[in-house]
């Protein structure tokens, strides 16, 4: 019954998702304001644009003012679309969100303007919507007729069919839902579970529901489909978020149908709010790649087209072109700017909700390059901190103390330091974050985390910030910064509780480029060498060697990263210096005189392909080498604290430091 969907929200989805949420939170237990609900509705309805090849005309089917859109002479098929605005807003004109699933499938759409309420309360939308239905089926074969409709319209659409059914009439090929509301009394437990987290509100929902209803039982069949009959539904796919208010709306009405024998497919997408394929977001292009398989699979071909094949998918059901990119992923980073103005307390908690380790659908290198320089940079939540030492007494004794100065480069970092009476430290680290070279801050995970937990163990950390390359920023800049810090941690290493020659440095991803290309100045200038350093699933260049038989296996189901997205990012990274300096590429160096390196690779990470290669050249060049392969584990584990991969680097860690190769293991 449940279908597959993408594992994690988009990083735009979960920004979107917190601040609609959080303009929920404050809508919540405020009376409706029609007017100006309707006015906004109007105005993005507005902004909806007939696709080039499409003719959109204004008719009436029995009476009823509909909207007609066309992509051909000869259509396979109808798609009825019923719009959604819990039943007090919205227009038939919505059925442009449609186009680029259904006229790819060969389908006509007619949209329903029905009668709103309160000015209208049932059964005028239904009376409209049946209407229409019923005269669709002298024109069009039931097989070649799909209804669908989104939150009230697809509770709309529920109780058309369930009439129909009663009426005698037929059943069409299929139901599409987006996020029905399907119980006007709203006893579902996700309009409890889930109040505050959605776009929707509990008060407003119930004021509109009373509009429709006009007295009526809440939960009568005639108003809330879901507690009527199912009995001979046609097939039906119901899409839905997580997070959406009518979650349980649309689970329990699966049950329901596939309980009668029906079939049903339900979709439910991580993270998503109500009406969320309404937004310029991955999830939207997904999801109308799912409905246009829908509709092709459900209308049959034409007579005498034996192979039943339609029209290719229009390019908005595909991976965006570039001017589409830079507009949708301009637009997310004003959005970021927008968070960043907001007062500290609301906008930590934003953060707090959309923050979230690397995910499996990262959209290309220039799009997240536009999206940070459009922001101006990307800020961190410190929320999760304060969880982090709720779970964790033993974190607070850290002490923190925040490094700036300009004196010789810029330098900005932060030390942590063991809680007082700690013993003697034997090890300290110069930590260096990463984040694509382009995002990342000191209260990154990555930058925090491994930083209190080394000083929990005893270990002192100098976590160091460099500037992102955006905005005209290239090398040497970032790795100027980092070698600022190291100075600044060799000359005032009585601080920090150790002697000079105690101090390792360690960087993790485009940290450990900059780590690696650091060493190979400090080596050349005769400046001082760490202890150690340690190298986290590092990138150490922008063309990745071939992976290893083994490694090719494993990497064949790692799909986070791409060899033109490591390309893209080095080149941000490298400006116009040449990749053949070692300083820009060190898994290109001479590694000849070399301190001691302990490697961390992530067995399903395509940069085990930098990294794997790096660790036989140490050894070829007689370094001291320690190369540890964490076989299950994915980029960046350093930057995913209470994971099973991400404490076992924090540990290997400790132990490095604390005790050299003996102690770290295999």
């Amino acid at each position: 019954m449940t279908s597959a969907v993408p594992r994690r929200p988009s990083t735009g989805m979960r920004v979107a998702a917190a601040l609609l949420s959080e303009r929920a939170r404050r809508r919540e237990g405020h009376p409706v304001d029609l007017a100006r609900e309707r006015r906004l509705n109007s105005g993005l309805t507005d902004r909806l644009r007939v696709p080039p090849g499409v003719a959109m005309s204004h008719e009436e089917i029995a009476g009823v003012p509909v909207v007609r859109l066309s992509a051909s002479a000869r259509p396979r098929g109808t798609v009825l679309f019923l719009h959604g605005g819990a039943y007090a807003l919205g227009s038939a004109e919505e059925a442009l969100t449609w186009v680029p699933a259904c006229t790819d499938a060969g389908a006509d759409i007619v949209g329903v303007e029905y009668r709103l309420a309160p000015e209208h309360p049932f059964p005028a939308a239904v009376d409209d919507a049946m209407a229409v239905y019923r005269e669709l089926l002298g024109s069009v074969p039931a097989d070649r007729l799909v209804v669908g409709g989104n939150s009230a319209g697809g509770g709309l659409a529920l109780l058309v069919l369930q009439r129909a059914r009663e009426e005698g009439l037929a059943m069409p090929a299929a139901v599409i839902l987006g996020f029905p509301w399907a119980d006007l009394s709203l006893s579902g437990q996700s309009a409890r579970t889930n109040l505050g987290r959605d776009m929707l509100t509990g008060s407003e929902l119930d004021e509109e529901a009373g509009w429709f209803a006009d007295g009526r039982d809440l939960q009568d069949p005639a108003v809330s489909p879901l507690f009527g009959s199912f009995d001979g539904f046609p097939p039906t796919w119901i899409t839905v978020g997580s997070r959406d208010l009518l979650l349980d709306d649309s689970r329990r009405l699966a049950t329901a149908i596939t309980s009668a024998g029906g079939e049903c497919v339900l979709q439910e997408w991580p993270g998503a709010v109500h009406a969320f394929t309404a937004f310029p977001l991955p999830e939207r292009r997904r999801y109308r790649q799912k409905m246009f398989a829908v509709v092709d699979a459900v209308l049959p071909p034409h007579a005498d087209d034996q192979t039943g094949a339609t029209m290719t998918p229009t390019p908005d059901t595909r991976t965006p072109g570039p001017e589409r990119g830079r507009a949708r992923f301009a637009a997310l980073g004003h959005t970021v700017r927008l968070i960043k103005s907001l007062p500290t307390p609301v906008r930590e908690r934003v953060l707090d909700a959309i923050s979230g380790g690397v995910s499996s659908a990262l959209p290309p290198f220039p799009d997240v390059l536009r999206l940070v320089e459009t922001a101006g940079g990307i800020p961190d939540g410190t929320l999760w901190q304060e969880r982090l030492l709720a779970e964790r007494p033993h974190l607070r004794g850290v002490r923190q103390r925040e490094i700036e100065g300009d004196d010789d480069g810029r330098l900005r970092a932060r030390l942590y330091l063991p809680p007082r009476g700690a013993g003697a430290a034997r090890a300290a680290l110069v930590w260096v974050h990463g984040g694509a070279f382009v995002i990342g801050s000191l209260d990154q995970k990555e930058a925090h985390w491994p930083a209190v937990e080394l000083a929990a163990a005893g270990i002192p950390v100098l976590s160091v910030d460099y500037r992102m390359c955006i905005d005209g920023v290239h090398f040497p800049a970032p790795q100027d910064d980092v070698l600022t810090a190291w100075r600044w941690a060799v000359a005032h290493a009585d601080e920090i509780g150790v002697q000079p020659a105690q101090l390792h440095l360690g960087g993790g991803s485009a940290g450990g480029c900059l780590v690696a290309g650091a060493t190979v100045r400090l080596r050349d200038e005769g400046g001082t060498l760490p202890a150690s350093l340690h190298l986290a699933y590092p990138v150490l260049e922008g063309t990745l060697a071939p992976p290893s038989p083994s490694a090719a296996l494993a990497l064949a189901s790692a799909d986070l990263l791409s060899d033109e997205w490591i390309t893209d990012m080095f080149r941000a990274w490298s400006g116009p210096a040449p990749w053949s300096d070692p300083r820009v590429s060190p898994g290109l160096a001479d590694l000849t005189g070399f301190p001691p390196t302990y490697l961390l690779t992530c067995g399903r990470d395509l940069l085990r392909r930098s990294s794997e290669p790096f660790a036989q050249r140490l050894r070829g060049a007689g370094v001291p080498t320690r190369h540890v392969l964490l076989d299950a584990s994915e980029h960046a584990p350093l930057d995913r604290p209470g994971t099973a991969d991400g404490e076992d680097a924090v540990r290997r860690l400790v132990a490095w430091l604390d005790g050299g190769f003996e102690q770290v293991g295999a």
